[in-house]
C-alpha cells in the first residue's frame, strides 16, 4: 500500500467530517466518566479521522465504510486509556 498524498487524504478527510462526529456521538455521554473536556472528546475524533484519511486504502472498500469502523473504534480506545 503506498501512502496517500496530503492533498488526497485532506479531501478525504472534509468528506467525512460530519460522518465521523455522527458515528462517535453515542461516546458523547461518556464524556463526563472519562473525565474528558468536550473540546479534547472533539480533537480525538478529528485526529482519528485524519489519521483514517493518511491509511485508507481504496481497495479495501469506499472510504465512509474505513471511516465508520475505524474512527469509532479508535477514539473508544483513545477514550479508555485516558
Amino acid at each position: 500500500m503506498q501512502p496517500i498524498a496530503t492533498e488526497e487524504a485532506q479531501k478525504l478527510y472534509d468528506s467525512c467530517f460530519k460522518l465521523a462526529f455522527w458515528t462517535t456521538r453515542h461516546l458523547k455521554v461518556f464524556i463526563g466518566h472519562f473525565n474528558i473536556e468536550r473540546e479534547d472528546f472533539h480533537q480525538i475524533i478529528k485526529l482519528n479521522l485524519w489519521k483514517a484519511a493518511l491509511t485508507y486504502d481504496p481497495a479495501k472498500g469506499n472510504f465512509p465504510n474505513w471511516v465508520t469502523l475505524t474512527v469509532r473504534h479508535q477514539t473508544t480506545n483513545d477514550l479508555n486509556r485516558n
